[in-house]
């Protein structure tokens, strides 16, 4: 006589149950596909919204910009420029309006000393051909937003909410 969990039935109802799990898996991944079109396909990523430019193209896309650009001056074998990669791409999402490209130092060495970088990685802000902000070294998102000129909205600083404040 054979019971009702013999190893066929077990084996069985595993693959039901993986199923299910697999498919109630992905539904919960797709969540939210609506906002992020590219978030259900396992493996892929957004569409780069960084762009490398050599110094060839610098004028065109930077320097005649109607639009704020922030430039990262980086090597291919520093370090904190490669934690940055991912900072300033989500930065890139968040803010199509703003241009941000990469210029790799190795390969670009006239402009890399023509702003004076001296230090990696660099971030400069140019706004109408002129460098406008200026940062060295690893940074967060919410400093580079600082170096950019975006202000949150509801948010505001200690100094500001203590002059709008009558005196007690």
């Amino acid at each position: 006589m054979q019971t009702p969990l013999s190893a066929r039935n077990f084996d069985r109802c595993s693959v039901g149950i993986l199923t299910v799990a697999i498919l109630t898996g992905v539904l919960v991944l797709t969540a939210g596909c609506a906002e992020r079109p590219w978030s259900f396909s396992f493996g892929q990523t957004p569409p780069s919204r960084l762009e490398h430019i050599s110094e060839a193209k610098f004028e065109e896309r930077v320097l005649k910009a109607q639009s704020p650009v922030v430039v990262d001056f980086y090597a291919d074998w520093c370090g904190p420029c490669q934690k940055l990669g991912p900072v300033l791409e989500d930065f890139a999402q968040e803010h199509p309006e703003i241009r941000v490209v990469k210029v790799n130092i190795d390969e670009n060495r006239e402009l890399a000393a023509r702003y004076e970088v001296k230090s990696l990685p660099s971030l400069i802000v140019i706004r109408g051909g002129q460098v406008t902000a200026r940062s060295v070294g690893l940074i967060d998102k919410a400093r580079i937003k600082t170096l950019a000129g975006i202000v949150e909205p509801n948010t505001f600083s200690a100094q500001s909410d203590v002059a709008a404040r009558p005196p007690q």
